[in-house]
Formats: C-alpha cells, sequence, structure tokens
C-alpha cells in the first residue's frame, strides 16, 4: 500500500483534525493522558504528576503541560 492511498481513505478524518487544531501525532500521547488523570484523580499535585510522566516519557514537565492542555480542550467541529 502507498502513504497516498492512507492519506485518501483518511481525508475526511484528518481534514477534521487539522481544522479543529489536533495534530496527527497526538495518538502518541493517550496513555500519558490517561495517566495524568487518572494521577489526578487520586489526589496527586500537578508540579509531581508531571516530574513522574515526564522521567517516563522522557518529556520535560512543560511539554507534558501543554500535551494534557491541548488534549482536554473542547473543540468545535
Amino acid at each position: 500500500m502507498e502513504a497516498i492511498e492512507i492519506v485518501k481513505i483518511s481525508r475526511s478524518l484528518l481534514e477534521t483534525m487539522s481544522k479543529v487544531g489536533i495534530k496527527t501525532t497526538d495518538h502518541r500521547h493517550i496513555e500519558l493522558f490517561d495517566e495524568y488523570f487518572k494521577m489526578r484523580r487520586s489526589g496527586l499535585k500537578v508540579s509531581y504528576i508531571e516530574a513522574v510522566l515526564s522521567e517516563k516519557y522522557r518529556l520535560s514537565p512543560r511539554t507534558i503541560s501543554r500535551i494534557v492542555s491541548r488534549l482536554k480542550r473542547h473543540v468545535k467541529t
């Protein structure tokens, strides 16, 4: 299968994602996002969560914060 075939199949989804500001690479952060909110529900502080996830995923705490903020926002389609 060629790359163009995948793009054609996914075209409408990709267009919608682009229109509402979702990055095509955000799928990589689903587990990080779920872990973040599981830790929040258990009462841990944001700075601690960001430090733990930063080490686990080898990202800066600020990057963790940006990812979570981007993925939790409501979008209008």
